[in-house]
């Protein structure tokens, strides 16, 4: 908890993470906005969609600041924001996922369920048919062994304002700045956040 806004996330979710949050909703439930400072990616895509989907929900905002790093599956999180914001400065990584059997995007059919849950999941997000392909060819133009690698000014050309479903309020722009105190006090943690390269670290 950053604030009675915010909250930060700070390492890979896992298949406890849907859980976790609908109790930090329940206790908190001011928060509007989630800050991805040090988002390294998931053990648990089907899992870490639900916790998407649940964001997008939820009505939260998702924002990146200058030193946050959203790699692998955490750009999923990213993507389900209300409204996406990007600091000048902030870094994204993606690469193709890889299942336990060892077998990537490219493995199967375009249209095999293994790849159509994720374009569903990119329409559900905001995007169309043919932004979803585009996104998600991209994201697997690299294998799972290696990463791609973004600045804010290349994430940027690929997220646009988030397009609510038919019936509901488009977002009005209301990303949160934090205040003086809170920046104070949370500065030297997240300087101290851990800047992996990417050949120590596991995407999923």
């Amino acid at each position: 908890m950053l604030d009675s806004r915010r909250v930060a996330l700070v390492g890979e979710t896992d298949h406890g993470s849907p859980g976790a949050f609908r109790a930090m909703l329940r206790d908190f439930p001011g928060l509007e906005q989630l800050d991805m400072v040090e988002c390294p990616g998931t053990r648990d895509d089907v899992a870490n969609m639900k916790l998407g989907r649940m964001i997008r929900t939820a009505g939260m905002v998702t924002h990146v600041p200058s030193i946050g790093s959203v790699r692998s599956g955490a750009v999923e999180l990213f993507l389900a924001g209300i409204e996406r914001d990007i600091a000048d400065g902030a870094e994204f990584a993606v690469h193709s996922w890889i299942d336990d059997y060892g077998r990537e995007a490219a493995d199967y059919a375009a249209d095999a369920p293994e790849n159509r849950k994720y374009i569903d999941y990119y329409r559900e997000m905001g995007m169309s048919t043919e932004q979803a392909r585009a996104f998600y060819d991209f994201t697997n133009s690299v294998p799972h062994r290696s990463a791609l690698w973004l600045g804010a000014r290349d994430m940027r050309r690929w997220v646009r304002p988030a397009f609510p479903a038919f019936g509901e309020r488009r977002p009005v722009s209301r990303t949160i700045a934090p205040s003086r105190a809170v920046r104070e006090e949370v500065k030297p943690a997240a300087q101290a956040a851990p800047k992996l390269a990417y050949a120590d670290m596991t995407f999923s």
